[in-house]
């Protein structure tokens, strides 16, 4: 099989995702490809590729029907290395005139964004250099108060939110008294843990915790009892954290490099991601603090966190540190590791974290219809919707005060499906 992949400047760069991938596969770069109507991209084509080659792949983002270039060109996905990811496969490709892979055939995304997830989550590396895979490492504070098995079973549900480390921060004597307990009883359920506490704790913790948080620059020269272990570096000054993380690694430590995220606004979280910058240079995992960020702004978790963590990918940070400490921060943990598992195919694939096959869109809808239980509810404008119950039809201004309840409508899907539509108006609703 002979393929023609016709790229843009841009994405030229990453034609190296396509080697090794056991078909034979030419490209060509194209300037302003995404600007350049049917008939003139098929003037720049190679004469003959109607009968050269059995396809011509246009990237996914091509405005125009790709058939109207030649009756062998289709629309490939919007990343280059999600195309790879295909090729790689082999058989028949298939592949749309119209649309772009990821929306002709959505349920092959999501089936290798799976099979792409398992195997790059499934790295043996605890915290890698740099991303993918993402961790995320999740923290309980301790009073002492909580009995083993009841930090057992919150161990077991961050887990299962998809924390890959738990991090315990005894916050009394009494906490700290009873750690070797607790790590003792969370380590024979094979969970990785960590462990954030002062120096001093720090130097006689169990072996069990193989992570452990902090040590500022210079806290101490010898730290050859943490041998083996990861620690984290905390500092914002990125040269003392720098030198110093060389300094421990000659000890057989594991450094990884915090570089003390701050709330947004005041002081300012733009700093913050600065020295993140300035450290990725470095060979060392970087750690990013989420919570710092995301609990200090009354905003959704769902997108402060992703976006967070969108850029902290960006940045070649491959651990994020949670802590639920309020209401709204309830399943923070879930929503990072899903926003850490888009930025990992945002990577891999080489495109945005769209159409991924992983998305947090837990409140707003992204298709103009919503449909269940023969109810459904169709965005007419930027403010209303149409609702459907079989035959009977109702045009919703989404700035009443309580459209369900005004219109009799009593069930949860339909009342759940019109505030999603109708997001952000609904969220001001007297109901």
């Amino acid at each position: 099989m002979r393929i023609l992949v016709v790229l843009s400047e841009e994405a030229a760069k990453f034609k190296g995702s396509l080697k090794s991938i056991g078909t034979s596969v030419e490209v060509l770069e194209v300037k302003d490809l995404l600007f350049l109507s049917p008939s003139d991209l098929r003037q720049l084509l190679p004469a003959g590729f109607e009968s050269i080659y059995d396809y011509v792949i246009l990237p996914g983002s091509y405005p125009w029907d790709a058939g109207l270039v030649g009756p062998n060109v289709f629309k490939g996905p919007e990343g280059l290395g999600l195309l790879a990811r295909l090729l790689m496969e082999g058989g028949h490709l298939q592949l749309s005139k119209q649309e772009a892979l990821e929306k002709y055939m959505p349920s092959k995304v999501s089936s290798l964004a799976r099979r792409d997830l398992e195997a790059v989550n499934s790295s043996p590396e605890l915290l890698p250099a740099t991303p993918p895979p993402m961790r995320v490492l999740a923290e309980i504070p301790l009073s002492g108060a909580e009995s083993p098995g009841e930090l057992l079973d919150k161990a077991r549900s961050l887990v299962a939110d998809g924390a890959d480390i738990v991090v315990l921060a005894p916050l009394t004597d009494k906490a700290r008294a009873k750690l070797k307990e607790y790590s003792s009883r969370l380590s024979d359920t094979g969970i990785a843990l960590g462990l954030d506490a002062d120096y001093e704790v720090l130097a006689s913790s169990p072996s069990g915790f193989r992570v452990l948080l902090s040590l500022r620059p210079w806290q101490a020269k010898d730290v050859s009892w943490a041998k083996g272990r990861y620690v984290v570096v905390l500092s914002e000054d990125t040269a003392a954290a720098a030198e110093y993380a060389v300094h421990i690694a000659s000890q057989g430590v594991r450094p990884v490099l915090d570089p003390v995220m701050k709330p947004p606004v005041v002081p300012g979280v733009w700093d913050s991601m600065n020295r993140l910058s300035a450290l990725r240079y470095y060979g060392f995992p970087k750690m990013v603090g989420v919570s710092n960020v995301v609990e200090l702004m009354d905003a959704d978790t769902s997108g402060s966190a992703a976006m967070l963590v969108f850029i902290a990918a960006e940045l070649g940070a491959s651990s994020l540190l949670v802590e639920e400490a309020s209401t709204k921060a309830r399943g923070l943990t879930a929503e990072v590791r899903r926003a850490a598992d888009m930025a990992s195919l945002s990577l891999l694939w080489l495109k945005p974290p769209k159409d991924v096959g992983v998305s947090l869109l837990n409140s707003k809808v992204k298709l103009p219809e919503l449909a269940s239980n023969g109810y459904s509810v169709r965005l007419t404008s930027r403010d209303s919707v149409e609702v459907s119950l079989g035959s009977r039809r109702v045009t919703v201004s989404c700035r009443d005060r309580c459209p369900p309840k005004e219109l009799g409508f009593t069930d949860p899907s339909l009342i759940i499906m019109m505030y999603r539509a109708c997001l952000p108006w609904s969220a001001g609703w007297s109901c």
